[in-house]
């Protein structure tokens, strides 16, 4: 279920710690923007607090925002648009071993990555780095395994490359 706005400005007010002034038009700003959607909510305000449209104003010690800014960024209709965007960011291993991970499927091992891209485990587990921190994957229990966070991040690196990227990838993989 879509959170409505009275959720949306809670979770502004906890995520905040209350310091949230004259919030009205950023929480309907944020409720457009997501639809609502929990996930995307999540995924919104991590992209607003990496552009700094969202930032903690010391010298006052409050929350600021560009609202104007919040409010021109391209509506994006689903969370794997909000992904790509972000997907775009990472840097360029990361993406390349994400691209091929998602060819595996959800969840997928290292010593399999290394083997398909040529690189090393050690230079898979450093170029990962980065989405861990953004959370496009998890690590499992089982050592060297990973999963991505949500299908739409698999989506996202999946829909990275072109076409034909993919139809290579898949022919590698069957082949190995």
């Amino acid at each position: 279920l879509p959170l409505n706005k009275s959720a949306i400005s809670q979770i502004l007010t906890d995520t905040f710690a209350n310091n949230i002034n004259n919030s009205t038009s950023l929480i309907a700003a944020i409720e457009h923007k997501t639809l609502g959607n929990p996930f995307f909510l999540w995924q919104f305000l991590k992209t607003l607090q990496t552009k700094s449209l969202i930032y903690f104003d010391i010298d006052n010690m409050r929350w600021n925002w560009q609202l104007h800014e919040i409010e021109n960024i391209g509506f994006a209709e689903n969370v794997v648009n909000l992904m790509l965007a972000r997907f775009k960011d990472l840097p360029q291993t990361t993406k390349e071993i994400l691209s091929w991970a998602a060819c595996l499927g959800a969840s997928f091992d290292l010593s399999i990555l290394a083997n398909l891209s040529g690189l090393s485990i050690a230079e898979i587990q450093n170029s990962l780095i980065p989405a861990l921190k953004e959370e496009f994957i998890i690590p499992l229990p089982t050592p060297q395994h990973f999963r991505f966070f949500h299908d739409r991040m698999q989506e996202a690196a999946y829909n990275s490359v072109s076409f034909d990227e993919i139809v290579q990838k898949h022919q590698k993989i069957v082949q190995t």
